[in-house]
């Protein structure tokens, strides 16, 4: 039930809504840990003229109250609630619904943004007129009690006006990606005019809002600079390893196939996108190992729950396999690594990371052939990790045809714990 005063928060109107400039989309479900830190920060800033549009997404703990506490001091605050629980996607689509800001600029509610953001975001703005401006984050670990910078690759031109297609492209090319969207300044017009919004009922949704947004926008710029704050804790929903974080990325990856497919793009851009499709899908290929036997999506549209139904017929039993004595034994070891980057070894990392067990490195003839990682663990060349084999368990993951010159060289190189999984009898 909505209270009284709460229902009076939700309905009233700012009294200087001609000035707004910024609107802050702040979704909030079960944070009363973190809530206020989060709203400090927004209300702690060097500018006036914004708005803070915070969505109850139905939450159970004091989260409302402390909206409510706030937005009756604070008259930059309105409360919009979803009666039941909506998730992440569909909060920030009701928030971008009742922006009246310019520029949206979306804060989790476990996290904060510097004093300076607005004001030095609202004047780069002004001048440049960008579609969108991408900045940088600083992150808190919250079981190591640090902070680490999220950025330090390669820095781009800071301030200079790109395409949104070709900053995507630099990103690409330098390795790079910003596709959370709380490191992103957009103009309100914008999202409507292209008609994009986030999809709803998924995780990860930061990954196809963002990628729609670049190949879109005609105007975008890149700033390096921390504005944004983000908490990373362990109880949070990205912090949780679950089979609907497969699901939601095999949809992602299917959005952006068609747009893919139903558009042109210049070979540079084709690269690009090639490179942020690889990356979703080593992600897809990273969660999918954490639950056997899921024949169906329970996300989704239908273009996506049927062909991963088609998928998963067509799905082959796996090749490799271990027993329990074998499994017995590498539980028990002090390092693992997996010979391999196949589908073979593929079988034996679902194996272990279901059964939780850590690998720490994968290994190869030749890294040339090789991408620098292989389900989300670094491939190392066998020569240039002898040393290591010494105490290492080994499990060799190759198809039966090479397994045995495969141990040979490893004993050898001096590697005395090898496993040879058992090959799968359909």
């Amino acid at each position: 039930m909505i209270s009284k005063r709460e229902e009076l928060l939700m309905h009233s109107e700012l009294s200087s809504e001609k000035n707004i400039y910024i609107s802050i989309i702040v979704p909030v479900y079960n944070v009363e840990m973190y809530l206020r830190d989060c709203l400090d920060s927004i209300l702690n800033q060097d500018y006036s003229d914004y708005e803070i549009i915070c969505v109850n997404d139905a939450s159970t703990d004091n989260s409302r109250e402390i909206l409510c506490e706030y937005a009756v001091k604070y008259s930059k605050i309105r409360i919009i609630t979803h009666l039941e629980n909506k998730g992440l996607s569909a909060a920030r689509n009701t928030g971008i619904a009742n922006a009246k800001g310019k520029y949206l600029l979306f804060v989790d509610s476990d996290d904060m943004i510097i004093s300076s953001t607005l004001v030095e975001l609202y004047q780069l703005t002004q001048k440049k007129q960008v579609d969108i401006v991408y900045f940088d984050m600083d992150v808190i670990y919250q079981d190591a009690y640090k902070k680490m910078s999220k950025n330090d690759e390669e820095r781009i031109n800071s301030g200079e006006i790109f395409s949104g297609r070709e900053l995507f492209c630099i990103f690409a090319e330098k390795g790079q990606k910003k596709s959370e969207v709380c490191r992103q300044f957009i103009k309100r017009d914008f999202l409507k005019e292209q008609r994009i919004e986030f999809y709803d009922g998924i995780l990860h949704e930061d990954e196809l809002f963002s990628f729609l947004c670049a190949m879109s926008a005609l105007k975008v710029v890149n700033l390096n600079r921390k504005y944004y704050i983000y908490r990373q804790r362990l109880g949070s929903i990205m912090s949780r390893r679950n089979n609907k974080r497969a699901e939601s990325v095999f949809v992602i990856l299917v959005q952006i196939l068609t747009f893919w497919a139903s558009h042109t793009f210049t070979d540079r851009e084709n690269e690009a996108i090639r490179y942020y499709f690889g990356d979703l899908y080593n992600t897809y290929r990273y969660y999918s190992c954490f639950e056997e036997g899921k024949e169906y999506l329970e996300v989704g549209g239908f273009v996506e729950k049927a062909l991963y139904t088609i998928l998963q017929t067509a799905h082959t039993s796996r090749y490799l396999t271990l027993n329990k004595e074998q499994l017995s034994c590498i539980e028990k070891a002090r390092h693992i690594i997996v010979f391999g980057a196949g589908k073979a070894a593929m079988d034996i990392v679902n194996i272990l990371r279901r059964k939780n067990i850590h690998i720490d490195a994968i290994a190869v003839s030749n890294s040339d052939d090789n991408s620098e990682t292989f389900c989300g663990i670094q491939v190392r060349p066998m020569d240039s990790i002898a040393y290591y084999l010494k105490d290492a368990l080994v499990i060799i993951g190759v198809t039966e045809k090479y397994s045995q010159g495969i141990q040979d060289r490893l004993e050898k190189l001096g590697c005395k714990d090898i496993i040879i999984p058992l090959k799968v009898v359909n």
